[in-house]
């Protein structure tokens, strides 16, 4: 197995590319954890002023007692017809 720098993730990751043993090598080798170079932050996302063109998941309330059927099934439609989803 190839061994790894631990400082320089470009040059870590073609070693362990050279290798040609993947993951199954890894395992092999009786590593517990993932090495550093395939962890990294997830991308932050941008935060959006509130527009008109932001989704919003509509919400159905179907808990209440007394429900009627036929608002729900008016709510339903235009959920599915504005929002595609309820």
């Amino acid at each position: 197995m190839a061994t790894f720098s631990g400082t320089d993730r470009l040059r870590d990751l073609q070693a362990f590319d050279n290798n040609k043993a993947g993951v199954k090598g890894l395992v092999d080798t009786g590593v517990t954890t993932i090495p550093y170079f395939f962890r990294h932050h997830p991308d932050p996302l941008p935060i959006a002023a509130p527009s008109k063109a932001a989704a919003a998941v509509l919400v159905i309330d179907l808990a209440k007692g007394d429900v009627d059927r036929g608002h729900v099934v008016s709510q339903v439609r235009s959920a599915a017809e504005s929002a595609g989803l309820f």
